[in-house]
């Protein structure tokens, strides 16, 4: 009896653990609020983001800019687990498979979540923060031309 009791308590702590988000940090940035249409207000050439969530921890995405009905930018975007981490993935609309880059998420609060990938140029860190149900904020910064760069985007739901 003493033997399954020490199995049970075992299990259930292995089961308890081993998450993305550390246990130390019970914040968790609600993915599933990033799904719908989203437009930039602040630009002429207009930016959109659209995202499907597709079940814990699986976001599949599409960043595009329009200028005026022209298309001039296309990226395929995905937020996914892998293993124990996180990962915000970017491939470029055309590009191969293995031009993807992933950023890992390093950051997480309620509102807010960061990836980042050190090794990029730019952006080196993308961070999403959620300002209302309608209304969200995306920050991108690195090194661009051998300067450090950023770029801000301030979204509005859309119903494209």
């Amino acid at each position: 009896m003493r033997f399954a009791s020490i199995i049970t308590v075992s299990l259930l702590m292995l089961s308890c653990g081993g998450g993305s988000i550390p246990t130390e940090n019970p914040a968790h940035f609600p993915l599933d609020q990033l799904a719908g249409s989203w437009e930039d207000v602040n630009r002429d050439n207009k930016f959109y983001e659209q995202w499907e969530h597709l079940g814990d921890n699986h976001m599949l995405g599409q960043g595009f800019v329009l200028s005026g009905s022209d298309t001039v930018f296309i990226e395929q975007l995905e937020i996914t687990q892998k293993g124990n981490d996180l990962y915000y993935i970017v491939n470029l609309s055309g590009a191969s498979q293995s031009s993807a880059v992933e950023f890992r998420m390093t950051e997480m609060t309620n509102d807010q979540v960061t990836f980042e990938n050190p090794n990029h140029d730019f952006p080196k860190k993308i961070s999403y923060k959620l300002i209302s149900i309608g209304e969200m904020e995306v920050f991108l910064n690195g090194m661009e031309n051998g300067t450090f760069g950023e770029d801000r985007f301030s979204f509005v739901r859309n119903e494209m």
